[in-house]
């Protein structure tokens, strides 16, 4: 079974242990609001209503971090239910969540349940179709041509995206960063609330010798889980952010950009929401005299993040039943 069925035949199992403190904490999520969906990429927050339908606000990983969370802790105590005698069998199924927090490792009580340890990892590290794409060429050429290149020289799939607009020992380069992000489980029905979706990217470093600016672009690349250097030129032109300078960005720290009503239509409620980044110099067709570059986290812990709120014509239907 794959991580994407698992999560639809076991969804009200996950929710009834992700409504605990225990389940919120190993999300690391700190608003009390119902979640009411989740998926091996996202979980939904029911946070209001209005006129009479709800509010849903969603959160969105480049990769399945919600399934590399749970899944293991669902494992041990399914390999737990399987082998163990049935004191053990009897334990668990009488105290479903602090067998839980066992094997979540959040409160471990070796001498009441079993101690299960998993050898490998079944789980799919991230979305290969995160990381970025580069042209380098060499400085006599026009940075016109540079930047409107149908390819880039280089694509680093699986990578932390950064941008870069750099001139340096006899080159130029243009680099673009790349998110997709699986929205899917938005759904057909929802209907997407304007002005308040954000993007979270925790940025990691940068060298600024032109003041530049970054902003946020559509993707049309070809594969959401890999990329190529043919991708170089599958951005958009319209920005979907207000641009923010290097130099006002905190670094180690997630940055909260909140994206405009083209950023807004750009979220896809069946399939993959996909953005590039693109630096001033690059939008703007502005040539480096130096080198200007800025990176953010692309998995783990700090990956990007997409905040998506959006309400639902349920029909009369709780959503919670």
């Amino acid at each position: 079974m794959n991580n994407q069925d698992y999560f639809k035949k076991n969804q009200k199992m996950l929710l009834s242990f992700l409504n605990t403190e225990g389940g919120r904490h190993l999300l690391n999520i700190k608003e009390s609001y119902p979640i009411i969906k989740v998926t091996e990429n996202s979980f939904h927050q029911l946070i209001g209503f209005r006129d009479n339908k709800p509010i849903i606000q969603a959160r969105f990983y480049t990769y399945p971090r919600i399934a590399e969370i749970l899944l293991p802790i669902f494992e041990k105590r399914d390999i737990a239910l399987q082998y163990t005698e049935i004191v053990a069998f009897r334990r668990i199924l009488e105290n479903p969540y602090e067998s839980f927090l066992h094997f979540a490792s959040l409160e471990e009580k070796n001498w009441k349940y079993p101690q299960i340890y998993l050898d490998v990892s079944t789980f799919t590290p991230n979305s290969g179709g995160t990381g970025q794409i580069r042209n380098t060429q060499i400085d006599t050429t026009a940075w016109a041509d540079v930047i409107n290149a149908a390819s880039g020289t280089a694509a680093d799939p699986s990578t932390a995206p950064y941008v870069d607009n750099t001139k340096d020992a006899g080159n130029f380069t243009c680099a673009r960063g790349y998110t997709p992000f699986d929205t899917s489980s938005l759904t057909a029905d929802a209907t997407i609330t304007a002005g308040v979706n954000t993007l979270g990217l925790y940025f990691t470093s940068r060298t600024d010798n032109n003041s530049l600016s970054v902003s946020i672009f559509s993707s049309t690349q070809a594969s959401n889980t890999t990329l190529a250097t043919s991708d170089f030129s599958l951005v958009g032109t319209t920005q979907f952010i207000t641009a923010v300078t290097y130099a006002s960005l905190t670094l180690n720290a997630v940055n909260t950009l909140t994206l405009n009503s083209s950023g807004d239509s750009n979220i896809s409620k069946t399939g993959f929401s996909k953005f590039s980044y693109k630096s001033s110099g690059d939008y703007n067709n502005s040539a480096p005299t130096l080198v200007n570059a800025l990176q953010f986290t692309g998995s783990g812990a700090n990956a990007p993040v997409l905040t998506v709120t959006y309400t639902l014509d349920t029909g009369g239907v709780s959503i919670l039943s």
